[in-house]
């Protein structure tokens, strides 16, 4: 009935196949897709790249081409643009960018990661429960659980990845650990550290920039006037919060809160002062 009244196809019920069959053999869905349909696919398929090796974009990849094969349009790229008009940061070569597919597709199957971890002139080795990765100021990290606790290992570092043959059980209360922690930080992250609500005022001429900016998931606007707009959220403070939320924006940027909050921003202001002091 649903193809019939939704999709107006021709369905009949054949009595000597005792089921339903197309009244017209050359009947098809009509799915329109516009060239902004494609133009989007084929910008997912850019960022997709950095993970092109990894054997879930390459289902991806391959259940697109089916689509696309279907609705009679060519996954080939036509050559409409002789230069490349899409830039990430980070590019896809990187400095450790070779272990994201074989990290992602360890993380997919539970399976642990072995490798060794140049820290200077450091070189240890780990196992490691690997459960996300996370990109932050052009470099990738890896975060997950090492002999019950937490642990995060800059992908630059890496050396001799392996992924191990035996999986570990997917603890989903630590998962949901983990991104309650990223998703309530700006920079990298100290999970000692504790959240604080916090208040900051922009100047009202960077209302739109700040009603479509999202520091933390958890960010609401709580008054707006003629003079500014004001967020709240919760979030680990620290110094990459401060260069991140705060220190870009000048003098059009102000912590209300907590005290510490302020008194960390008046610090790290009175030191960028003092560099000049000279002058």
């Amino acid at each position: 009935e649903t193809m019939r009244s939704k999709f107006s196809i021709p369905i009949i019920y054949d009595r000597y196949q005792r089921g339903y069959a197309y009244s017209d053999e050359n009947a098809y869905f009509d799915i329109p897709v516009t060239g902004e349909d494609v133009e989007t696919i084929w910008m997912a398929l850019d960022k997709l790249n950095l993970f092109r090796n990894a054997s879930a974009f390459r289902n991806v990849r391959s259940s697109l081409e089916r689509i696309m094969s279907r609705l009679e349009i060519d996954l080939d790229r036509q050559d409409v643009y002789a230069d490349k008009v899409i830039f990430y940061e980070p590019l896809p070569d990187f400095a450790g960018s070779q272990w994201l597919p074989v990290i992602y597709d360890a993380i997919c199957g539970c399976r642990y990661i072995r490798f060794e971890f140049h820290a200077y002139q450091n070189v240890n080795s780990h196992c490691l429960e690997p459960y996300v990765l996370k990109e932050y100021s052009g470099r990738w990290y890896v975060l997950g659980r090492e002999n019950g606790s937490t642990a995060i290992y800059g992908l630059d570092r890496i050396k001799e990845l392996e992924t191990g043959d035996s999986i570990f059980a997917r603890d989903l209360e630590y998962y949901d650990y983990l991104r309650d922690r990223i998703e309530m930080s700006l920079g990298l992250f100290n999970f000692r550290e504790r959240r604080h609500p916090v208040h900051i005022g922009y100047d009202i001429s960077l209302a739109e920039e700040i009603r479509s900016a999202r520091f933390t998931e958890n960010q609401v606007i709580v008054s707006e006037d003629a003079q500014e707009v004001v967020i709240a959220m919760e979030v680990v403070m620290d110094e990459a919060f401060l260069r991140k939320a705060v220190l870009p924006y000048g003098e059009k940027a102000r912590i209300y809160g907590p005290r510490f909050a302020v008194n960390m921003i008046r610090r790290t202001l009175i030191k960028a002062l003092n560099n000049y002091k000279d002058d």
